[in-house]
C-alpha cells in the first residue's frame, strides 16, 4: 500500500464541480504529512486536458485521465469499476470523493466493489496514529461524530460541500 491520496474529480460538459477541488486540497494536507502523492482521477468525454492542467494548479501531482465517449455521461457502474481498477494498480491509503449526488452514490459503490469502509459527508480530516480520521455530522447535524476506518484501506471518505478551503 502506497501512502498516495487519490481523489476522483467530478466533471460535468467540462467543468470540475468546486468540492473537487476542495477534496483535492484536503488530499494534499494529507498527503504532505504522509509524504505521499495525491492522484486526481478524471473521466469523461473529450476534451478534459484543460481540468487535468487545472488539477494539477490545485495540488494533484498525477492526473490519471479517462477520456471515451461511453464516459461523457455519470454512470454509476462504469465509473464504479474505473476508479476501481485504478485503485487496485495503484493501491492508494485513501480516496476522496465531493459529497455530491453522484458523490454520494459513486463512495459506498466503491467501497463495496473494494470491500471497504465509506465515511460520508466529512466535515474535518485528521490523520492520527496511521489512520484518517473524519468529523461528521449525525442526527441532522446536532452531534458531530469521529470516524475511522482502522482494518481496511482504502479508506474511503467523501467531504461535504464548503466543508474544506478551495486551495489557491
Amino acid at each position: 500500500m502506497s501512502n498516495d491520496i487519490f481523489v476522483w474529480i467530478e466533471q460535468f460538459n467540462g467543468q470540475a464541480a468546486s468540492v473537487s477541488w476542495e477534496a483535492v486540497g484536503m488530499a494534499r494536507q494529507l498527503a504532505d504529512a504522509m509524504r505521499g502523492k495525491v492522484v486526481a482521477c478524471l473521466f469523461g468525454g473529450e476534451g478534459l486536458e484543460p481540468l487535468a492542467q487545472e488539477a494539477i494548479a490545485y495540488g494533484a501531482d498525477v492526473v490519471q485521465l479517462a477520456e471515451d465517449t461511453t464516459l461523457a455521461n455519470f454512470r454509476v457502474g462504469p465509473y464504479t469499476e474505473l476508479l476501481a481498477r485504478l485503485i487496485r494498480e495503484g493501491d492508494p491509503f485513501a480516496v476522496l470523493i465531493g459529497a455530491t449526488f453522484r458523490g454520494r452514490e459513486l463512495g459506498p459503490a466503491l467501497a463495496v466493489d473494494l470491500e471497504t469502509g465509506c465515511i460520508a459527508d466529512c466535515t474535518e480530516m485528521t490523520l492520527e496514529d496511521g489512520n484518517i480520521v473524519a468529523t461528521r455530522p449525525i442526527y441532522a447535524g446536532k452531534l458531530m461524530c469521529r470516524c475511522v476506518i482502522p482494518e481496511h484501506r482504502p479508506q474511503i471518505l467523501t467531504n461535504r460541500v464548503r466543508a474544506f478551503p478551495r486551495p489557491e
